[in-house]
């Protein structure tokens, strides 16, 4: 487990399937991430179990930590996806699924977290990344974290009847140290 101040990462459980599926089948929740169609309950049990078995992904569950009454209380989940052993690469994916949490850094600190552990613990040499032109929060917590912008794939997402930008991002160990 990692710890900070408004956050606990921890191992992904079966338990975890049905908030995740919960959360990525809303779409403010999923204005923004990869998953764009339902998600049944079959299909996060098989990625889940994809997960879980694989060597070249690490999910973990985002846990709040505060002296309210969501202490403990599963938010979201954060992990590394396509871990390249050998060059020492993995992209960074984080959704915070509890809304009424978003905006509170709680999804910044996650992400801070799983990147030390991966530099620190996993040998990483960079972390890769990119956003979806419109959300400003997931820039604003890339800026926070040191990720420098280093190009745009133009129009090459399309959501609620648009096509945006997206965004790459890269962040090397040496910038990370800083």
């Amino acid at each position: 487990m990692l710890r900070g101040e408004k956050v606990l990462l921890r191992a992904i459980e079966r338990r975890d399937i049905e908030p995740f599926r919960k959360w990525l089948n809303d779409p403010e929740v999923n204005r923004y991430l990869a998953v764009y169609w339902p998600l049944t309950e079959a299909a996060e049990e098989r990625w889940f179990q994809k997960t879980t078995e694989s060597s070249t992904e690490l999910v973990m569950a985002i846990e709040s930590l505060s002296e309210d009454s969501r202490d403990g209380q599963l938010i979201g989940n954060c992990g590394f996806h396509g871990i390249n052993w050998k060059d020492r690469t993995a992209t960074l994916g984080i959704f915070i699924g509890e809304k009424v949490l978003w905006r509170g850094g709680r999804g910044t600190e996650a992400a801070s977290l799983l990147i030390d552990f991966g530099f620190k613990q996993l040998n990483l040499r960079r972390v890769n990344s990119s956003v979806l032109g419109p959300n400003e929060g997931s820039f604003k917590m890339h800026e926070k974290l040191g990720f420098r912008e280093e190009g745009r794939r133009r129009q090459n997402i399309f959501r609620e009847g648009f096509y945006h930008d997206e965004v790459i991002f890269g962040l090397l160990r040496e910038e990370w140290k800083k």
